[in-house]
């Protein structure tokens, strides 16, 4: 054996070998040709070249081989210039040979307008106008029509009135992301929109106007920690019993306002906000010193409930002239959510989300120390929920701050004009 022989002699002599087995000079990276007995030819692309799986084409004539590795390499300067993957440009190819000579973007407009299956190209109105009708069939909630209206409704208007099956995960997402920017919305108000739109593509599922609602499985990356952050953040808030007293002060004082009902029902009952817009007087049984809230008005399926009036509701009411006497509904609807932030502006206590609800969970619970008997009052189901939405601790001695609160002696109360 020489001594004198290079190491890596080995490793040239494979290499020149490796260069002699290629029946083609000057290939690309990751291309070989190989003969394969007398009358073929097999082309190998390497991973090298494909960035996935090696591939591999017999030919028998060694010119159309050399036109294959052509075509190959223009595909792949193509791919780097339009930056598809790999995966893409093989879909492509697949798509083409199916549709033979018809143009693929002819291909992806008849799925848009027809929709996969063949189904009926219905446009976004027309998806509406069923949906409303279904809701009304089903006698849905009108806050819950309303808001359903007003998420779909800015659909349309950004996006357009197109078929259903336009609305794609993609699309979507890229919507939710322009509108955010735009908006500035908050994680609560993306969240709704969220919610919205997920159960309105649900129906035009269902209604086999697209394939499936691709607001189901396709969950945004930035869904899921967003909720699992306001979830992370949500704090029970509460008014303080000097903000109680404020807002019943000047409920007092302008009875013209019609607030005293409001503030009265809410802080000292803990009715839901939407159980008081389909509350009556007649809910009240006066000699009987309770609420009954029956099914036609409990906010959520079930739970009807008995809620005894406290000393200090009865304290405030009993300021209403004629309250025994009165009918029809508690409040008046008309323009109520701008006239209660106009009140909550000029009493100078700022509104706070669900703090009416809140406030009175929290101050209840502290003074009866009874879980069960507060869920009760609430007409929550289990207590795990009282605990994780609805109450704050607070001192014994500002809950019995709060359930002494009454009106004034006088006959005027000390509230300054806000108005």
């Amino acid at each position: 054996m020489d001594s004198t022989r290079p190491e890596n002699s080995k490793t040239e002599t494979g290499q020149r070998a490796k260069k002699k087995r290629s029946a083609v000079a000057d290939l690309p990276a990751g291309i070989s040709v190989h003969k394969l007995g007398n009358r073929s030819f097999r082309v190998r692309l390497g991973k090298k070249f494909t960035n996935g799986k090696a591939q591999t084409k017999d030919f028998t004539v060694l010119g159309r081989a050399r036109d294959w590795i052509d075509e190959q390499t223009r595909d792949r300067s193509a791919l780097r210039e339009i930056q598809l993957s790999p995966e893409q440009l093989s879909q492509a190819k697949m798509a083409f040979q199916r549709l033979g000579a018809i143009p693929l973007t002819d291909a992806v407009e008849f799925f848009f307008k027809a929709g996969p299956g063949g189904r009926k190209a219905t446009k976004l109105d027309d998806a509406l106008a069923l949906y409303e009708d279904h809701h009304k069939k089903a006698k849905s909630k009108e806050a819950y029509i309303k808001a359903q209206k007003i998420s779909i409704a800015l659909l349309r208007s950004t996006a357009g009135n197109l078929p259903i099956a336009h609305y794609t995960p993609k699309t979507l997402d890229a919507w939710f992301t322009k509108q955010r920017e735009l908006r500035n919305w908050g994680d609560i108000n993306t969240l709704n929109y969220v919610r919205d739109l997920k159960m309105f593509f649900r129906f035009c599922a269902r209604q086999n106007f697209l394939a499936k609602n691709p607001l189901e499985d396709a969950v945004f990356d930035w869904v899921k920690p967003l909720r699992k952050k306001l979830k992370a953040s949500k704090n029970v808030v509460i008014y303080s019993i000097e903000e109680s007293r404020k807002l019943l002060d000047a409920a007092l004082s302008y009875p013209d306002k019609d607030m005293l009902t409001w503030f009265a029902v809410c802080f000292f009952s803990g009715i839901r906000v939407e159980e008081m817009g389909r509350m009556t007087w007649e809910c009240f049984r006066w000699d009987e010193k309770s609420i009954s809230l029956d099914e036609q008005v409990v906010a959520k399926r079930g739970n009807p409930r008995h809620i005894a009036l406290s000393e200090s509701f009865k304290s405030w009411i009993r300021k209403l002239p004629d309250y025994r006497k009165r009918t029809g509904r508690l409040v008046d609807p008309t323009n109520w959510r701008n006239r209660l932030g106009d009140f909550h502006t000029a009493a100078g206590v700022p509104k706070k989300r669900n703090a009416l609800r809140h406030t009175f969970a929290s101050y209840h619970y502290v003074d009866c120390g009874d879980a069960d008997k507060t869920r009760k009052m609430l007409g929550q189901k289990t207590e795990e929920v009282l605990f994780a939405h609805y109450v704050k601790l607070v001192t014994k001695k500002d809950a019995a701050a709060f359930w002494a609160l009454r009106p004034p002696s006088g006959e005027k109360s000390k509230t300054k004009n806000i108005y």
